[in-house]
């Protein structure tokens, strides 16, 4: 057995002074901070009295009134309110309440109505006039809030909102209506011309038939006012309006705050209602996020009214609605009703997000519409509806409606950009989206509108709807519209029907129109229909793009396509129809109408048109030449499949109604004499001897490695491949395409190493990129990825590019001719030798600064070898007792010499016995250079002595400071200052003897102790002598009294902290300690909302499961030697008197060894913690 001499310091000062320290700085604390820094528990309950001196600080005399505590309180204090009825009748109350900064008014929150405050008829229940703030530390919980009469039309909490922040927290109280018609529950007011702030949290809150449970009213006193409550988790039971927000004339500040996990269920108007009439208000901000509710209403779930007529400032309409579940049985999901913004100045932004709701309406799901005039500013009605799902309606689902808009001046911008994207919408009544525009006027025309990914099912009129007309005395248009990637099913009407008429304006313009990628199924007349320009642009010079390309129109009622263009003689005209997919209609494909182009034409190209009943082109007879089908003016390609459509005798593949002869060259007929398939002036000749084919062209280049070792391409080593596609030589239309790669089975990908310079990465396994559209001529798109060779003597990858058109996919592989294959061969086995420890171990004493690891390279020196090295705790840890260090070690090629690991000690002052730690080497990813040993194990050789601990008589000194210190905290509760001080000095006077310096001799040396973790090997008893064997070789003979064993196989391990760097031990420790502090923080709150009875009988409870831990802890008294079995891991503790002479041996059971190091390595850093705090005080 290992033995150590201790040499015991001459006094024991730094614990001495550490305790005086802490006396004297407690006491100070308290007493600077008496009395509200002590915050004391009040107790009311009717039995009591408020009569006297009472406090109400003793739950054995509390007061009779919440009135009398809220007298008593200060900030920080807690009231507890007893089982009862509060009232002014038989309790005595004065009513209205206030709420008093900082303090808690706590019933029962288990069971608020067991605790019920009820006022007069007449008054409020609590009213706050704001001249006094409100911290989030005030709190009523636990109640049952009501009025005394039944007829009751008075608000329950009224709230001034003057100059002051108010944050309280209302929760877990009742709600139930005195009357059923005009309770108001949460009131809150704009009160003076003051800038105030009003954001309370009111949750858990349960409101039954009352008028209005919470309401905000912004008036127009003046003052930027901030309204940003959160409410949620509360639940609103046939309630007329569970949450109202009132912002009236002049208004100004912010409306924001969280409105989530609501419920309401029979709300007879509105669950939310927003009356934002605010005209003449000089800046207002409306943002609240309103999320994760579910509302049923009889009426419209969220009703918008907005106003801001005469306004003379900014104003924000910007509300988020997302992921609530809204049901309206007889009216709308969300109602934004009559928008009104009239001469006003300053810029007006009306932009809500609805997003991803579950919505069934009986009406509208979402419905906007409304009017600007005269607007001295900028003015843009931009709402974004995503990801909702919609259903129910016997209307419109998604209605956009704006007529009358006009700004002042010519600088100005009329900017309208609804976003409709990504919802699914199933029958509504009318149609399925509905925009529509009229009559802007003045200033800059701007948009942005974009109707793209919805689902649309089953809808009585049209599945898309947009109509723009009478744009007049504008400056300018700059106007982008999409449609796009919808598919739409069984429209009673149109699958998409599109009306722009009559505009005009001065100066020039842009107006981009694109409908493209959207699948149109059975719809009851046209798939697409209308007139995307018609009648206007007749004063002005604009730039016109209509772009039909790459839609599917499948089996219409009526035309697949109908179109009508006119009246662009002052315009340049870029219309495309390609691409498209049209089978199955029961009149025509394709009808298009033109008339006074001017010198532009339209382009119809590459599109299948096939089985139609009708024609499968009809072109109409108007005053412009037909458009170009082929061999045209506009470098035609033609390309079109016009098979199998018509009946052959009144109705053809192709009809021109027009006396001019129709440019129709270039396209497949089934057959090359198509004499009898047109009707009409149709020129076809020359016509394709077979349909179309889709030529572009796609290059993949070979791979180059990056070398990693050894030398040469060999396992390990990374590859980057390259892709280049197009440019773009379709002789069609634009070109969608997407590419894919699959990856060799002796390879990986390169996580987040594949790239493209257009479109979207979809997969990297195989690799997948959505290239998109590139037009003719455009590109090339370049895609690249890297791969690791994983085994094997090869890498073989092969791409294909997918082109789609007419809804043919044709491809171009670039594998071909098999040269171009990326293929990497004849991996090269070489030898790169392996590098370790050149030792196993290692022994540094505890002040020798540093030690020094030597790591070798042996069996080859061929390539370059990188490894990474780490070091890890074992009974040793950093930063405690060494340095972590980490890091890479390399050699070049043929490099064989040694490389060296410094790894610094630390030598502190605590005696803790020697201690270990690692270093280990590890290979990167898909090498496999490191040999045996990769782990050095280093020991650290203590040279440390132990502190003297208190003398017994020191000890209880300290112990009767302690308890004077625990009696002045107690009186300073109490507020008796006087008592406080003199118990106070006592205190220190106590704690000041007891930490003294003691003097010399014998009594002055330091226990000492040995502490070992090991194995029983084997145990035997003699006579009085227990004999104990370790695996190490250890072995003890000690006296029966003198062993105490304690079992610890089912105390839960710590937290493995080996092995992490600094950083993240401190995350681990912070991470641990956040969690210690949530459940003391839940134990609190538990504990305050306990009743004093409760609190009683768990105390009881405490101390007698303590009473039986204790008692369940004491194994090594009864049997010590049954636990040490051998194999049995523990740790053994020798204890030795000042003197030298061995006084007990402490051994502690253990599930396993590693659990017994982590116990001991724990030990010795708190240890360690502890020495290095004394140090620094």
């Amino acid at each position: 057995m290992r033995e150590i001499t201790f040499h015991p310091p001459s006094r024991w000062g730094p614990t001495r002074q550490a305790v005086t320290l802490g006396l004297v700085l407690s006491l100070a604390v308290g007493a600077v901070t008496a009395p509200e820094a002590w915050a004391a528990n009040l107790y009311v309950a009717t039995t009591g009295s408020d009569a006297g001196p009472n406090n109400c600080q003793t739950l054995a005399s509390p007061c009779k009134t919440i009135t009398h505590a809220l007298t008593q309180a200060v900030s920080g204090d807690v009231i507890n309110v007893a089982a009862g009825l509060y009232d002014t009748p038989g309790n005595g109350e004065t009513f209205p309440l206030a709420l008093k900064d900082g303090v808690a008014i706590l019933g029962d929150i288990a069971n608020p109505a067991t605790r019920t405050i009820s006022a007069p008829a007449t008054t409020r229940v609590f009213s706050n006039d704001g001249t006094s703030p409100l911290s989030a530390a005030t709190r009523l919980a636990g109640f049952t809030l009501t009025h005394d009469a039944t007829d009751s039309s008075n608000q329950v909490f009224h709230f001034d909102v003057a100059d002051q922040i108010l944050s309280p927290r209302i929760d877990h109280n009742l709600f139930p209506s005195s009357s059923g018609a005009s309770e108001t529950g949460i009131f809150a007011v704009d009160a003076s011309t003051s800038a105030g702030t009003f954001t309370p949290t009111i949750e858990n809150n349960t409101f039954t038939n009352m008028w209005a449970p919470i309401w905000v009213s912004v008036s127009g006193f003046g003052g930027a006012d901030t309204y940003s409550p959160t409410i949620n988790a509360n639940t609103f039971t046939s309630c007329d309006y569970p949450i109202g927000y009132s912002i009236s004339t002049s208004a100004e500040g912010t409306v924001g705050g969280s409105v989530t996990g609501n419920t309401s269920t029979g709300t007879t108007g509105n669950d939310i209602y927003i009356d934002f009439n605010s005209d003449y208000t000089p800046g207002l901000v409306f943002n609240p996020t309103i999320s994760g509710n579910t509302f049923s209403s009889a009426d419209d779930n969220v009703w918008i009214s907005c106003d801001f007529s005469f306004h003379t400032g900014n104003v924000s309409f910007t509300p988020t609605i997302a992921n609530n579940s809204l049901t309206s049985t007889a009216g709308s999901n969300i109602n934004v009703f009559n928008l009104t913004v009239n001469s006003g100045t300053g810029n007006v932004t009306v932009a809500p997000t609805v997003a991803n709701n579950t919505m069934v309406a009986a009406v509208n799901n979402f419905y906007l519409d409304g009017y600007y005039w005269y607007e001295d500013g900028n003015v843009s009605v931009s709402p974004t509806i995503t990801g909702n799902t919609m259903s129910g309606t016997s209307d419109t689902a998604v209605f956009f409606s704006l007529a009358y808009m006009s700004v002042s001046t010519a600088s100005e911008q009329n900017i309208i950009s609804p976003t409709v994207t990504s919802n699914t919408i199933t029958s509504p009544g009318g149609d399925g989206v509905y925009l529509f525009l009229s009559n802007l006027s003045n200033g800059r025309f701007v948009s942005d509108m974009t109707i793209a990914g919805n689902t649309i099912t089953s809808p009585a009129v049209d599945g898309v709807s947009v109509e723009l007309s009478y744009f007049s005395d504008g400056t300018g248009l700059d106007w982008n519209l999409t449609i796009a990637n919808n598919t739409i099913t069984n429209a009673g009407n149109n699958g998409i029907f599109l009306s722009e008429s009559t505009m005009s304006y001065s100066g020039t313009g842009k107006f981009d129109f694109v409908v493209e990628g959207n699948t149109i199924t059975s719809p009851g007349t046209d798939g697409i229909g209308g007139y995307p320009v018609y009648s206007f642009y007749s004063e002005n010079q604009t730039d016109v793009t209509v772009l039909l390309r790459g839609n599917t129109v499948t089996e219409a009622g009526s035309d697949g396509v109908w179109l009508y263009f006119s009246d662009q003689t002052s315009n340049t005209l870029d219309a495309r129809i390609t691409d498209n997919v049209i089978t199955g209609s029961g009149q025509d494909g394709l009808e298009l109408y033109s008339a006074d182009l001017g010198a532009n034409g339209i382009l119809v190209a590459c599109n299948t048109i096939t089985g139609n009943d009708g024609d499968g082109i009809y072109q109409s007879s108007q005053s412009d030449p037909p458009a170009d089908y082929g061999g045209g003016d506009r470098s035609s390609p033609g390309n079109n499949v016009l098979v199998g459509n018509g009946d052959g005798s009144t109705t053809f593949d192709f009809t021109n109604a027009h006396s001019l002869t129709a440019k129709a060259e270039n396209n497949w007929w089934g057959d090359t004499d198509p004499s009898d398939q047109v009707s009409g002036p149709v020129d076809y000749d020359p016509a394709l001897g077979a349909a179309p084919t889709v030529t572009f062209t796609a290059t993949l280049v070979d791979a180059v490695a990056t070398d990693v070792a050894p030398v040469g391409p060999s396992v390990g080593d990374t590859f980057l491949y390259t892709a280049t596609i197009g440019p773009s030589t379709s002789s069609c239309g634009d070109l969608a395409l997407t590419f894919t790669a699959p990856i060799p089975g002796n390879a990986s990908v390169v996580p987040g190493s594949v790239t493209t310079t257009q479109g979207t990465v979809l997969g990297s396994n195989p690799v997948s990129v959505n290239i998109g559209v590139i037009p003719v001529g455009g590109g090339p798109v370049t895609v690249t990825w890297q791969v690791v060779a994983n085994s094997g003597t090869q890498l073989i990858s092969q791409g294909t590019v997918s082109g789609t058109r007419s809804g043919n996919t044709a491809t171009d592989d670039p594998d071909t001719p098999p040269s171009s294959d990326p293929t990497v061969t004849n991996f090269l086995v070489l030898q790169p030798g392996t590098v370790q420890f050149a030792a196993a171990t290692a022994n540094v004493a505890e002040n020798a600064g540093t030690v020094t690891l030597t790591v070798t390279r042996t069996g080859g020196s061929t390539g370059a070898i990188t490894v990474n090295y780490a070091s890890a705790n074992g009974t040793a840890s950093s930063p405690g007792d060494y340095t972590a260090v980490s890091g890479q070690l390399t050699w070049a090629d043929g490099d064989t010499s040694n490389r060296q690991i410094v790894v610094p000690i630390v030598n502190d002052a605590l005696v803790e016995g020697n201690e270990t730690f690692t270093v280990t080497l590890t290979d990167l990813p898909g090498n496999g250079y490191v040999g045996t040993p990769s782990t050095a194990t280093v020991t650290i050789l203590d040279d440390d002595t132990a502190e003297p601990i208190p003398t017994l008589s020191e000890w209880l000194l300290l112990v009767l400071a302690g308890l004077l210190l625990v009696a002045g905290v107690g009186l300073l509760r109490r507020r008796r200052l006087v008592a406080a001080a003199l118990v106070g000095c006592l205190a220190v006077g106590a704690g000041w003897v007891g930490a003294a310096p003691a003097g010399k001799g014998d009594s002055n040396k330091p226990k000492q102790k040995v502490t070992t973790v090991g194995t029983v090997a084997r145990v035997s008893v003699t006579g009085n002598t227990v004999t104990i064997a370790l695996a190490d070789g250890t072995q003890l003979a000690v006296p029966k009294q003198a062993l105490a064993v304690k079992d610890l196989r089912s105390q839960p391990q710590r937290p493995h902290l080996e092995g992490l760097d600094k950083a993240d031990r401190l995350v681990a420790k912070s991470q641990a300690k956040a969690e210690r502090q949530a459940a003391r923080a839940q134990r609190r709150a538990e504990r305050q909302a306990m009743t004093p009875e409760e609190r009683a009988q768990q105390q009881r409870q405490h101390r007698l499961e303590r009473v039986q831990q204790k008692a369940n802890r004491r194994v090594g008294h009864v049997d010590p030697v049954a636990l040490l079995t051998k194999g049995t891991p523990v740790t053994v503790s020798l204890v030795r008197d000042r003197d030298g002479q061995l006084r007990k041996v402490r051994i502690e059971v253990y599930a396993s060894e590693e659990q017994a190091r982590e116990e001991v390595a724990h030990r010795q850093a708190a240890k360690a913690a502890k020495e290095q705090a004394r140090a620094k005080h």
